[in-house]
């Protein structure tokens, strides 16, 4: 993923208030989680939407593209979460749901 987008879809305190967490228990599946929200706004934003018109039916604006983005990478949070992490089988060597921290 990219992270040289200009604008952020959703900042760090929105995330982490949306999330309930304080900022010491997030984890690397929420850092990964936040950075997909940010990079698929951009991607939206920049590289589908401009190919769409204004006038068009599906055609978002800046605050709709932050709420899909959103709703996207919080989707995805869940599905890991019920389908991954403790309810699974194959054993896959993560470590996501270890406290994020500097290193």
């Amino acid at each position: 993923m990219q992270n040289n987008f200009n604008k952020g879809y959703i900042t760090v305190r929105e995330f982490v208030n949306s999330w309930e967490k304080e900022v010491y228990e997030l984890t690397y599946l929420d850092y990964f989680i936040y950075l997909l929200i940010n990079d698929l706004g951009a991607l939206l934003e920049k590289d589908f939407f401009p190919q769409v018109d204004q006038e068009n039916l599906f055609f978002l604006d800046s605050e709709e593209i932050s709420a899909i983005a959103f709703n996207i990478g919080d989707g995805l949070q869940l599905f890991l979460d019920k389908n991954c992490f403790g309810g699974c089988s194959l054993g896959c060597p993560n470590k996501l749901s270890a406290p994020f921290t500097s290193e």
